[in-house]
C-alpha cells in the first residue's frame, strides 16, 4: 500500500535563487531513509522540478526523496557545481529530525549531467568533508545514474561537459576516471537507443567498476531514448524505478 505523503518545497541551503531544494517523505512514520535527486540539463539547464513526480513515487515507497535544485554554467563550474549538491545533502543533515529524515545512510540518483553529479557526489563526498565544504553528510552507500554523462578522455566531455570541467582533469571530474574505489555502489539504466550518450560508455564505466571488485550493475532498456527518466507515464521511466526499487531497500534498510 502506498503511503500518504508530506512535502517541504523551497528549502533554502545557499544564498543563490537556485540552491533550493523540495523533499517529499512518508506522512506516517519516524525517520525515513534518505535519496537525493538531481536533475539533468548538460549541467546548463534543467529544474528540480522534473524529478517531483519521481520524488513522490519514492515518497509512497517509504523513502525521503529531495529534489536538488543548483547553480548552472556559467554561474558555476566545476568544483562549485558539484559542491552545490554536497550543501544541499548537509542541509539535510542538519534538519533531519524536522524533516523526519534518517541521514545516517543516503543514496543518490541522477540523470544525464544530474547522473554525473550523483556519482561525483558520491565519489568526493568525503573528501569535501575533509576540506571543510560541508561540515557535514549522510552516509552516501549508492547511487542510481540513468543515462549518466561518464565521458572519457579520449573522447572528451563535450562542449557543455568542457564548460563545466573548468579545465580540471578526468581524474578530478569524469566518474569513468575517478579511483574506482571511491564508489560502493552503483547502478546505472541507460537506453540503447540513447543517442545523446551512448550506452557503451556506461557499459565501460559499470565493467570499470566490476573489474576493480565494486558492487556495480548496468540495466539495459530496449528502445528507450536520452532523458527517459523523469515522466513516470513512460514505461521506460517505470521499468527504471522497478530496477531501483529493490536496489535502494537492499543498500538502505536498516542494517543493509
Amino acid at each position: 500500500m502506498a503511503h500518504k505523503i508530506s512535502a517541504f518545497t523551497d528549502l533554502v541551503y545557499d544564498d543563490h535563487e537556485r540552491c533550493r531544494l523540495d523533499l517529499f517523505r512518508p506522512s506516517a512514520g519516524d525517520m525515513q531513509p534518505l535519496v537525493l535527486l538531481i536533475h539533468g540539463g548538460g549541467w546548463a539547464a534543467g529544474h528540480r522540478m522534473q524529478y517531483h513526480q519521481l520524488c513522490i513515487r519514492l515518497a509512497e515507497e517509504g523513502f525521503a526523496a529531495a529534489a536538488v535544485g543548483y547553480r548552472l554554467v556559467p554561474d558555476a563550474v566545476w568544483p562549485e557545481i558539484g559542491r552545490d549538491c554536497a550543501r544541499a545533502a548537509a542541509h539535510v543533515c542538519r534538519n533531519a529530525a524536522e524533516l523526519g529524515v534518517d541521514a545516517s545512510r543516503a543514496a543518490t540518483w541522477g540523470s544525464s549531467a544530474g547522473g554525473h553529479l550523483a556519482l561525483m557526489l558520491q565519489a568526493w563526498g568525503s573528501r569535501w568533508l575533509k576540506e571543510g565544504v560541508v561540515d557535514r553528510l549522510p552516509d552516501i552507500v549508492g547511487t542510481v545514474a540513468q543515462c549518466p554523462a561518464v565521458f572519457v578522455a579520449e573522447e572528451g566531455p563535450g562542449e557543455h561537459g568542457r564548460r563545466m570541467a573548468n579545465g580540471y582533469p578526468p581524474e578530478e571530474v569524469s566518474p569513468h576516471h575517478v579511483p574506482a574505489d571511491l564508489f560502493r555502489s552503483v547502478l546505472v539504466v541507460h537506453g540503447d537507443a540513447d543517442k545523446t550518450l551512448p550506452l557503451a560508455r556506461s557499459a565501460d564505466f559499470i565493467a570499470r567498476l566490476s573489474d576493480a571488485g565494486i558492487d556495480a550493475r548496468l540495466e539495459v532498456l530496449p528502445g528507450a531514448e536520452h532523458g527517459f527518466g523523469y515522466n513516470l507515464l513512460s514505461s521506460h521511466a517505470r521499468k527504471c524505478v522497478d530496477f531501483a526499487l529493490p536496489y535502494l531497500r537492499r543498500l538502505l534498510a536498516p542494517g543493509g
